[in-house]
């Protein structure tokens, strides 16, 4: 009996040594200095701390890391954190952490320079002198001044939320898109445009919404496939920049005076010009938008979506058709 009793105190003691290594090891889950801790106890990072809570990044962003967490501002959300799908907001979540600490104000100036997020997304950082300020982005997002140190990485605020891409070729994440199917059978007709759109490099597709190609006269397939190739080919490279344009790239590269809209040109692939302008909200007292207008145009083409981003190239989409 003697025996029983001294190897069940063993047992004892070797379970609650066991637990005590346990809590030491766990000790750092109690750290208010953490990623999770700093953004639970910040309300204006409310809607992330409930993102995070709904994925497995609360728990990851406990550990050692570093990590860096780009942390949308409540304002930036433009999702529900409760309703979205779980594995789509999981992917969202996931695309805003990085392996390691960045300083993004130690990159140099140069436009959309590649980094990845811990499960290997590709994003696009920009750092360039605007006036006589700094401006900092990551897929157009601007990157605030407000950071926090943590013990395990850093927290920076990003004034978007990130999407992350879904596709490596841009031809293929117009296909995915519901509102943009006629636009997308021009490009079937045209294998030229199409081959380019699935080759590594750099482009900006604007891509007329379904609306807009029927009021332009293409409102069916049929009516689409009578039309010459040369023609649907004239079309599509007036509304592709051989090269990545996010909306706030061309804010970074024309001079404004910060009171008014302001007129710049974009190149497309034909070598015509495009009018754009930079649109001020006078509200906010900066510039956010921008408005298209054709050769041909006479009323200013709007943005629907924007930064849509795929692989290699960006895709928004439009209101209008652009006419040259």
């Amino acid at each position: 009996m003697q025996n029983v009793i001294k190897c069940l105190l063993v047992v004892v003691i070797f379970l609650i040594s066991n637990g005590c290594e346990d809590e030491v090891s766990n000790s750092y889950s109690f750290d208010s200095n953490l990623i999770t801790m700093i953004i639970a106890d910040n309300a204006n990072l409310s809607k992330l701390n409930a993102a995070n809570k709904r994925t497995e990044l609360h728990d990851m962003l406990l550990k050692e890391g570093p990590f860096t967490q780009l942390a949308p501002s409540d304002d930036a959300f433009n999702i529900d954190v409760k309703t979205t799908g779980l594995n789509r907001l999981t992917k969202i979540m996931q695309y805003h952490v990085l392996n390691g600490v960045y300083d993004f104000e130690k990159i140099p100036f140069q436009f959309n320079q590649e980094i990845y997020s811990y499960t290997k997304g590709k994003m696009f950082v920009t750092k360039w002198v605007k006036d006589l300020d700094t401006i900092i982005t990551i897929n157009g997002a601007i990157v605030t001044p407000i950071m926090k140190d943590a013990n395990n990485g850093k927290i920076q605020i990003i004034n978007r939320l990130l999407e992350p891409y879904l596709f490596d070729y841009l031809s293929d994440a117009i296909s995915n898109e519901y509102d943009i199917t006629l636009f997308n059978h021009v490009i079937e007709k045209v294998p030229a445009i199409k081959n380019l759109l699935q080759k590594n490099g750099a482009y900006t597709v604007y891509a007329p919404n379904n609306a807009a190609m029927v009021k332009y006269g293409f409102s069916t397939l049929e009516i689409i496939n009578q039309k010459p190739v040369a023609e649907l080919e004239k079309l599509l490279k007036y509304h592709t920049v051989p090269d990545r344009r996010f909306v706030y790239d061309y804010i970074l590269t024309t001079s404004t005076p910060g009171n008014a809209n302001v007129k710049t040109t974009e190149t497309m692939l034909n070598g015509d010009n495009l009018g754009v302008t930079l649109k001020f909200d006078s509200g906010k007292g900066l510039y956010q938008k921008i408005t298209l207008l054709g050769i041909r145009n006479n009323t200013e083409t709007n943005l629907i979506r924007e930064n849509v981003l795929a692989g290699n190239g960006v895709l928004h989409i439009i209101d209008q058709v652009l006419l040259n």
